[in-house]
């Protein structure tokens, strides 16, 4: 047997030693529970109801789950959710200040890579007029018909945020890095839509404060009213920009620019 033979031999049988090795510490670390190695779903479908009615502010703090608000016909808050091994949801009343948070344990040794694909829905309060916010880490949101707020703001990383009929007497906010944004029919004192390579796309939207801006990515509004009611600024440097003349005199101010996306403004009756 050759030298090179021996040691070809030698080094597999000490990988082979180390893997057996490796092997059982972490069957030892996991209890010797082969279901922590796991990749199988195991999310459970849970509920949430609120002990009160009278929130000033409800803060909502995602991670991955994709989540739908809509307005409910109780007195109570609302919500369907998913938890399992390793995803959990705490709700916590700080003051008037309700605070729903998604949190994810860190496990040794565990394998899940699971997607469930689930989605977290917040009914909320029949007689809700406080502020909303909203951040959310990769999952996508969506907000359907909430009925009056005194403020929103709602903020990703990546995930896609899709909004109909929002309806704020303040503010309404909408930031995102890289996801897109979908708006429609949305009406609010200030408004502004707010991304670093994702699309924005408002239509029919009724502010007399607007602001829209992205990075590369187009954006595209349609706003109610005319022209002549808004001081309009618009740029691009690389993109087209379409825009009607303003009013430098106008109460209503509109702000759009992009560095590399087009931009387009419209106005509806």
């Amino acid at each position: 047997m050759s030298k090179a033979v021996k040691v070809t031999l030698v080094i597999a049988t000490i990988c082979i030693v180390l893997g057996l090795i490796t092997t059982g510490l972490a069957f030892s670390i996991a209890s010797f529970d082969i279901r922590q190695f796991s990749n199988a779903s195991s999310a459970v479908e849970n509920h949430y109801t609120s002990t009160r009615s009278d929130y000033s502010e409800i803060s909502i703090s995602g991670v991955s789950e994709n989540y739908r608000i809509v307005r409910g016909t109780g007195e109570r808050l609302e919500v369907t959710y998913w938890e399992d091994n390793q995803t959990f949801f705490s709700f916590r009343e700080q003051g008037s200040t309700l605070v729903i948070r998604e949190e994810h344990k860190i496990k040794l040794f565990s394998f899940n890579f699971s997607f469930f694909g689930t989605e977290t829905v917040i009914e909320l309060p029949a007689g809700f007029t406080g502020t909303l916010r909203l951040t959310v880490v990769s999952g996508g949101v969506t907000i359907v018909n909430v009925g009056e707020c005194d403020s929103l703001y709602i903020s990703t990383t990546s995930g896609d945020i899709r909004c109909d009929g929002v309806y704020t007497s303040k503010e309404f906010s909408v930031t995102s890095v890289s996801g897109d944004v979908r708006c429609a029919g949305a009406q609010a004192n200030r408004a502004s839509f707010k991304t670093t390579s994702g699309s924005i796309k408002v239509s029919e939207l009724a502010a007399s404060t607007i602001s829209v801006s992205s990075v590369s990515g187009d954006i595209e509004a349609s706003v109610k009213g005319a022209a002549t009611g808004f001081k309009i600024s618009a740029s691009s440097i690389s993109g087209r920009v379409t825009v009607p003349q303003g009013n430098s005199n106008a109460a209503g101010s509109i702000s759009m620019g992009s560095v590399s996306g087009d931009v387009r403004l419209s106005f509806v009756r």
